[in-house]
């Protein structure tokens, strides 16, 4: 879930908000990453079923074991979105019109690149979360002991490639997430619109619009995330090569390996505990952001009270002039004539 920039933040503020609603919602759904990991490599419990593989998990690891990797995944969010954002800028600023202006392709297009600038840079990060979730805590000694332990041992016992095994179905997956996502938001979108007669949504229909269009982009394209895990779990350093119930090399051979021993269902194995940390991560990133940001809102002198409800009918990024000038006149017309003057301009 994106936000935009609110110029009443400072920059530091900014990335605070972003940064606690990042690792609070990766927290809180990092059993169903486990989980989902777990499934996607096909480590023997799982054939049992979710409530089984749940059942063992706790019984081996504790509640502790729910959480494996979590540090790692929540150290990935700053280096990929600073890197998104960054990439993001500079493609857009070379291919919009005079006017600062994309088109709809000229949007994907940007999002898409940045997204695969993104991965490439923190997909090591990546890597070591899913080999510190698949090592078993209890009772055998683990493999690695930490991020630190595993970046050497990796290293060293497999070589730098070995960083980024599973890459290639990881990139070839960006395009069609990134197109699939934006063309559900714009359905929804015009949906929505065509409902308020072309008046602004809501936030909390923002938010649905997000969330549905991550949901069926992330469910087309669960395949290359299946193989992309069971690409960096397999390993002949580890025991039982990683807890991989397959013999590949390649991608490809992955791939062709699932569908021989499961069917086409195969390549769609762990998606239910996927979709349990999808759905519920947009809405507590969401719900999270909001509340720093209201906080420092109020810290800052724009609203009365951090439990202040913010009017959705006018633009947030309004500067305390601009909102003022508003108070005083009070014409409808004149907040639609600011906000789209502020929009064009900033386009």
């Amino acid at each position: 879930m994106t936000h935009g920039t609110d110029h009443r933040l400072t920059n530091t503020q900014s990335f605070l908000c972003f940064g606690a609603s990042g690792v609070i919602s990766r927290t809180i759904v990092a059993p169903a990453d486990v989980l989902r990991t777990l499934t996607q490599v096909g480590v023997s419990h799982s054939k049992k079923g979710l409530s089984e593989l749940a059942s063992f998990l706790l019984k081996m690891e504790g509640v502790k074991g729910f959480f494996k990797g979590n540090f790692t995944g929540c150290l990935k969010l700053i280096p990929y979105s600073v890197t998104q954002y960054l990439v993001y800028k500079r493609i857009r600023w070379t291919i919009c019109d005079d006017l600062g202006r994309l088109s709809i392709l000229g949007t994907a297009t940007a999002g898409t690149g940045a997204g695969m600038t993104a991965t490439i840079v923190t997909y090591p990060i990546d890597m070591i979360k899913t080999r510190l979730i698949l090592q078993p805590l209890h009772p055998h000694t683990p493999s690695y002991k930490g991020l630190a332990s595993a970046v050497t041992k990796i290293y060293k016992m497999e070589g730098l490639f070995a960083m980024y095994r599973g890459l290639c179905p990881t990139l070839v997956a960006c395009v069609p997430f990134a197109f699939t996502s934006f063309l559900t938001y714009e359905v929804l979108d015009r949906v929505w619109l065509k409902r308020h007669d072309n008046t602004k949504i809501s936030p909390n229909e923002v938010l649905i619009q997000g969330t549905v269009a991550t949901t069926v982009s992330y469910i087309i394209t669960f395949p290359f995330d299946v193989i992309r895990r069971m690409m960096q779990a397999r390993s002949p350093k580890l025991p039982k090569n990683g807890g991989v119930d397959l013999q590949f090399q390649t991608a490809r051979q992955c791939g062709k390996a699932l569908l021989l021993r499961y069917g086409v269902k195969g390549l769609w194995r762990g998606l239910f505990p996927a979709l349990l940390k999808v759905i519920p991560y947009h809405s507590i990133q969401y719900l999270t952001y909001e509340c720093c940001k209201r906080g420092f809102l109020y810290q800052n002198g724009y609203i009365l009270s951090p439990f202040q409800e913010l009017d959705p009918l006018i633009d947030q990024n309004l500067e305390v002039d601009e909102l003022q000038e508003i108070q005083d006149y009070d014409i409808t017309g004149h907040i639609e004539h600011l906000e789209s003057s502020r929009t064009d301009y900033e386009q």
